[in-house]
Parts: structure tokens; C-alpha cells; sequence
């Protein structure tokens, strides 16, 4: 059997014993038969170290099977602890008399390390054995609970510049990085207050008796000590530097995850202001109080990623004059809020590019208008926005040309639409992303074109179908002699090129007559048709 088994006489003296209680003991019987067991099997409480008292000599005292309730660590005569659980029951003769008892000692030792481990990594990061997160906010959310008008600070700290370390030097370096760092948090901290690793490369801190002043202090102390030494790796030399944000606690600072957003806030405006430096959240502050809005937006993207509130509208895009594509249509993105209410791109697309989220809501546009076109199965051609963070992404272009093959739709049911501004601060990846989807029969439109000024240097490099003309200059044409102009040069331009032209921001009559009468070949806006559901 796996437990060990010690058979005592009524003396307490050992009489035999198992190889397990052997191996436990670290004794053969012929060493023990017949030495008091207590002598032998010595037991202290697992926490206090303090000796216990002996279940073998209680069981034959009371004459009935005891248990111990705890585990205790059994000394070894080699120094060796063991986290054992035992038991003792009393044997009887045929005639009643009490003739000795048995013990039955579990060895514990594995089992009670891994749930030590499962309990730790349940608190802390592996990496940095800081605490992780979700800890963080825990402890944040009891000192909040307890009296967060006590004061308190929570800085949150990010290092400039890690990924340089990484992509020169891999993932070791890396990692060796963000151990040295949090080393360097946790002696510069010390007893007045708790680290954890919040990301990748994200550190916070609870100040929870620091005042708004200390936490200020405090919060520089953190800085100087994160860029107090150069870390080195094999030839290499790194300055190590953070951008920190703090935010004090007090009555009114807010959730637990109001608080940390608040604190991520400032730390990304330290960073956007030349990083390297401090910066404290103040809620009068126009700059963070917009930062603050649109990272509370990250979390409701991701959380309307995880429960399916996104969904698709199109617009259409109606042929004028030389305009040949009859079902024709703009493809836009929704968010359903927690009360089912649509919620305009214009208020989270921000966020999600601030934040690098454009290319996972891009990937699911993909997708779902792929599967939606492919479910209607007639002839409509569907014009799909990318963002220039997604043309950036080296793994995007792979991603569409495998939707398109999922979903066996005719490629040439596809338009891509590329702001200016992305194609050109992206040319060379954008060119390419357009270069390999129009072999596939993609076709391609330069969207808000003539807003950014800067794209007719750059249009004859890119392979475009369409231009479409940004509606700051549609809107009002009918009124405004210099937008009319405008509109028509760029129509010109198009026309010189052998590309189609829309319009978007149509919203009169007047308006549609307008480009109509210069022979523009697509309208799209409210006139023509208000976005509906796909």
C-alpha cells in the first residue's frame, strides 16, 4: 500500500513496520523493534514548528481511533522534512485486552507543494514572482473598501523603449529585463507598499499610507530606481528608463478599475510628453480626462469582443454618370452597448487605433462581411475599411487572403478602402497589401481623398480603382463656389487616371445634381441611403 504502516505494542514500543514507513522514518525495523516510538517519530505543528503530542500514546490511552486534523512535518534523523497526515487505531486480542495499536502515516509532501505553487501563481506573476494584476486590483479594492478617503497612491509605470531590447535581442534579454526591473521596484518599495507586473512590460505600485505628496515622491523614487543602472546583455548596453503615471486615493477616486485606468492615463501622457518623467492624474486635467475616456473604451471593446456585441451595417453607393457597379456598398462597424443601443464607429475607432486594437476589429470586419457575402450568394460588391496600423501588421495580409479563400467568395466582390493619410505613411507595406489582393481581382479605393494634401505626389505609385472624395468638400458644394472646384479637380485627376470617383457626404438634392452635372461616378451619404443592417 502506498501509506506507511507502524504496528506499536501496548507500550508504544515498535513491534513492526512497512517499507513506506521505512522510507519515511528513514529507518529498517531491525533498527527500532522494540524502542519506544516516540523516540523514533518525531512530529512538529507545520506552522509554529512546536512539537506535538503523540496520536499513537492518545489512541492507547483513550483506547479508540484518533486522527490527526492537520498535517504536521515529520523530522527525519537526516534532517529531512516531511508533510505528513497519520492516523491511530487500537488493536485488541480475542479476549478484549488491549494488545497495541496501528499508525498510518500519509506522506504529503508533493501534494501540499503543488497547491503552495497553485496558490502562489494564483496571486503572483511567474516570471517576476510580483504580484500579478488581478491581486493588485484586489488589494486596491480592500483599501478602497476600508476607507479610501484615508489617502493612499497608485502608480503605474511602463518602460520606454523594452521592445528595442526584445527584437534585438530576443525574448531571454527580455525577460531578464523585467526580473532586474522588478527586483529594483521591490527594494525601492520596501514595507510601504505592494508591487505587481500589470502587463508586458507595465509595473504597478499601491502606496495605500502614502499622501498625495509622498505618492509624488515616491513615484520619482520609482523612476531613478528603475533607470538606475544599464542593463547589459552579452555585447550589448541598454539605458533602462519609465514613463510613470500616479494617481492619489481618496474618497472620491472611483472604482478599483476607474483608479488604475487613471493611473494608465498618466502614465501614457508621461510617455507622450517626451517619457522618462512623472506625471499625476488630476481629473480637471482636459488631456487625461480625454486619455481616461478612451481607455475606458478598451475595456468595453474587449468586452464586446467577448460577448458578440459587434455588428455590420452597409451604406450604399449609388452609380451616376460612367458609374457601373450596381450593388455597391460601404461596409460600417457597430457596437451594442450593455442596453442593446447602437453605438456609432466615431466613438470607440479612436480608442481601438490609440490603443493598437484597429487590427483585431479589421480582422473581424473580414471576416464577418466575407461570411455575410458569401451567405447572400448574389452579385453585390462590398467596399471594406483598413486602417493603417492593420496595412502595418505583417501578419494581416495573410489573414485576409485567407478569409477569402474560406469563405470562396469571388474577390473581385471586393473593395478595399485605405484612407491617404495610411497609404502614405505606410506606402511601402500599403503597396504591397494592394499589389498581392488586386492579383487576387480585389479592387481598391483611396478614401478622404484631397484631405490630407499629400496624396497626388504619391497617387501614381499606388494601384487604385477608386478615389473617393472626402465629404468635408461634398457637403455644402451646391453653396460654395471653392469646394465645387475642389470636388471637380480631384474628379479631373480621376478621370486623367482611369479611376472611378465617389462622393460620400451627399446630403441634398442640390448636392446630387451638383456631381451628377460634372459626371462624378458614384454618390454616397444620407441622401442616397442612410447605413442599414447587413
Amino acid at each position: 500500500i502506498g501509506d506507511g504502516v507502524v504496528r506499536v505494542d501496548a507500550l508504544g514500543r515498535v513491534e513492526s513496520m512497512n517499507p513506506v514507513a521505512e522510507r519515511l522514518l528513514g529507518r529498517r525495523v531491525e533498527e527500532v523493534a522494540g524502542v519506544t516510538l516516540d523516540e523514533v517519530y518525531r512530529r512538529v505543528d507545520e506552522t509554529t514548528a512546536k512539537p506535538l503530542a503523540s496520536l499513537v500514546s492518545l489512541c492507547l490511552a483513550q483506547r479508540r481511533r484518533v486522527e490527526s486534523t492537520e498535517r504536521c512535518l515529520l523530522l527525519r534523523g537526516d534532517g529531512e522534512e516531511r508533510v505528513v497526515q497519520e492516523s491511530a487505531a487500537p488493536v485488541f486480542d480475542r479476549d478484549g485486552a488491549l494488545a497495541g495499536a496501528v499508525l498510518v502515516v500519509r506522506d504529503v509532501t508533493r501534494l501540499t507543494g503543488m497547491e503552495r505553487e497553485v496558490s502562489y501563481f494564483a496571486t503572483h506573476d511567474p516570471l517576476t514572482g510580483l504580484l500579478h494584476r488581478r491581486e493588485l486590483e484586489r488589494r486596491l479594492a480592500r483599501h478602497l473598501a476600508a476607507g479610501g478617503g484615508r489617502g493612499g497612491a497608485l502608480v503605474h509605470l511602463d518602460l520606454d523603449e523594452f521592445r528595442v531590447v526584445n527584437d534585438l535581442c530576443g525574448h531571454n534579454a527580455g525577460d531578464e529585463l523585467l526580473r532586474e526591473v522588478a527586483e529594483r521596484l521591490f527594494e525601492a518599495v520596501g514595507d510601504a507598499g505592494v508591487v505587481a507586473r500589470m502587463g508586458a512590460d507595465e509595473f504597478g505600485v499601491l502606496l495605500p499610507r502614502a499622501s498625495a505628496a509622498e505618492g509624488r515622491r515616491r513615484a520619482e523614487e520609482l523612476r531613478l530606481a528603475v533607470g538606475g543602472r544599464r542593463f547589459l546583455w552579452r555585447e550589448h548596453s541598454f539605458d533602462v528608463r519609465a514613463s510613470v503615471g500616479v494617481v492619489t486615493l481618496g474618497a472620491s477616486a472611483g472604482e478599483p478599475p476607474q483608479v488604475i485606468t487613471a493611473a494608465e492615463a498618466a502614465c501614457l501622457a508621461a510617455k507622450e510628453r517626451g517619457r522618462d518623467r512623472v506625471h499625476e492624474y488630476r481629473p480637471h486635467d482636459r488631456e487625461l480626462a480625454q486619455r481616461h475616456g478612451e481607455m475606458q473604451w478598451i475595456h468595453r471593446i474587449h468586452r464586446a469582443f467577448d460577448e458578440d456585441r459587434f455588428c455590420l451595417h452597409r451604406q450604399p453607393i449609388r452609380p451616376l454618370a460612367g458609374g457601373v457597379e450596381e450593388n455597391f456598398s460601404e461596409v460600417l462597424i457597430r457596437m451594442r452597448d450593455n442596453d442593446g443601443r447602437l453605438v456609432a464607429p466615431g466613438a470607440f475607432i479612436p480608442a481601438a487605433e490609440r490603443y493598437h486594437l484597429i487590427p483585431q476589429i479589421d480582422r473581424w470586419v473580414v471576416r464577418t462581411a466575407l461570411a455575410g457575402l458569401a451567405a447572400e450568394g448574389d452579385g453585390a460588391c462590398l467596399a471594406l475599411n483598413v486602417s493603417g496600423l492593420s496595412l502595418s501588421d505583417e501578419r494581416f495580409l495573410d489573414d485576409v487572403l485567407a478569409a477569402i479563400e474560406t469563405s470562396g467568395v469571388d474577390p473581385r466582390r471586393l473593395c478595399f478602402e485605405i484612407t491617404e493619410t495610411a497609404a502614405v505613411a505606410h506606402l511601402a507595406r500599403a503597396h504591397r497589401f494592394m499589389a498581392v489582393l488586386r492579383a487576387q481581382g480585389c479592387r481598391f479605393v483611396l478614401d478622404d481623398f484631397g484631405s490630407g494634401l499629400s496624396s497626388f505626389a504619391y497617387l501614381k505609385n499606388l494601384p487604385v480603382d477608386f478615389l473617393k472624395i472626402s465629404g468635408q468638400f461634398v457637403r455644402g458644394i451646391e453653396e460654395n463656389e471653392l469646394q465645387l472646384a475642389l470636388v471637380r479637380s480631384i474628379h479631373q485627376i480621376g478621370e486623367l487616371m482611369r479611376m472611378g470617383t465617389i462622393a460620400e457626404g451627399v446630403e441634398t438634392a442640390s448636392a446630387l445634381d451638383a456631381l451628377h452635372e460634372m459626371g462624378v461616378h458614384y454618390a454616397q451619404g444620407f441622401w442616397i441611403g442612410r447605413p442599414e443592417p447587413m
